[in-house]
């Protein structure tokens, strides 16, 4: 493996102290992603493989489109963990994203933060954030260096997998040359590129493709077309006979629209409450979007969870984002 991230003496500090201590329980956020659940997995394994007592937990179920990868089965809900001296949180950008889990973390000796988000708020005793890295698992990927020198083909198979769902199979505009740097390591060490892709995003259920049917046209556009909006309800998602993270990639659809810089979507969550995601395309810092609703994320991709009536939810919502992109307009002109 070779060293793709500066030399870090944060990571050093922590692979050395991986290897000094045991006892650790890493947690996934909720709703979890490729990205999550690829880099808990890759240091679950790599601990594991080491002699270290690990767990793995995520309040929501690893979804199907990640199934696949090596040791998902092996990932519980926090109520099935046993409390750790070493709680180590992975791509959250602050504690609520720990979901139940979140106690666990704050009853632990040792509390890491291992993410690549802006918006972090360091919300514990030892924070490695890598903003600049387009994926939490390239900072996991160096993180494993250190610690142990190589990875197995499970190991790299679960870190390429981060790096393709957070980059949009390196599409997006956090893509990078380490980024790609960190890709052809994985290849190399044995990441099937075509079988993580087609386990991803070419194996759709058919429930997940009539729910994008059914968000797809009820799409609204706002602001001379700037702006797509869908709204996914409890109810769209059962007439559908879908899950909630059957939503995930619809945004995306929404973004592709030609006229479209933001997209947005509101889906109704089992508690009344929404979560709502947003992506742009150029220009917008949709984090800064989110964070007005007490979200947050990436600039070009970013969330929130809010609870407020559906029609003033979608009201504000639209009002905030053609803010965003006056302003970032007028920044430009």
């Amino acid at each position: 493996m070779k060293q793709i991230l500066q030399k870090n003496e944060g990571l050093q500090k922590l692979a050395e102290f991986l290897h000094e201590h045991d006892d650790y329980l890493l947690i996934s956020h909720i709703s979890p992603d490729g990205d999550t659940i690829g880099s808990a997995l890759a240091l679950f394994h790599v601990l594991r493989l080491h002699g270290k007592r690990v767990q793995i937990v995520c309040t929501d179920r690893v979804p199907l489109s990640i199934a696949f990868l090596p040791g998902a089965g092996e990932v519980i809900v926090p109520d099935k963990a046993v409390r750790a001296e070493n709680v180590i949180a992975i791509d959250c950008a602050d504690k609520r994203r720990l979901g139940k889990a979140e106690s666990l973390f704050d009853n632990a000796k040792n509390t890491f933060n291992i993410d690549h988000h802006d918006t972090n708020t360091r919300y514990a005793a030892f924070n490695e954030v890598h903003s600049r890295c387009a994926a939490n698992a390239e900072v996991m990927y160096e993180l494993i260096r250190l610690f142990a020198g190589t990875c197995s083909p499970d190991v790299a198979t679960c870190l390429y997998t981060g790096v393709m769902t957070d980059t949009g199979s390196f599409a997006f505009s956090n893509t990078t040359a380490d980024t790609f740097a960190v890709a052809t390591e994985l290849v190399k060490l044995g990441a099937n590129p075509n079988y993580c892709n087609t386990q991803v995003y070419r194996t759709i259920p058919l429930a997940k493709t009539k729910l994008l049917g059914k968000a797809l046209s009820s799409v609204e556009m706002y602001d001379g077309g700037r702006i797509a909006l869908c709204v996914i309800t409890q109810q769209d998602i059962a007439l559908c006979k879908a899950h909630a993270e059957d939503a995930e990639g619809i945004i995306d659809h929404l973004r592709d629209i030609d006229t479209v810089e933001v997209a947005v979507i509101i889906r109704e969550c089992l508690d009344g409450d929404y979560k709502v995601g947003f992506r742009s395309k150029n220009y917008v810092d949709v984090a800064q979007v989110a964070g007005d609703f007490g979200g947050g994320g990436h600039v070009r991709a970013s969330g929130c969870k809010v609870s407020m009536p559906l029609g003033k939810l979608h009201d504000t919502v639209i009002e905030s984002v053609k803010t965003a992109i006056a302003q970032a307009e007028d920044e430009d002109a």
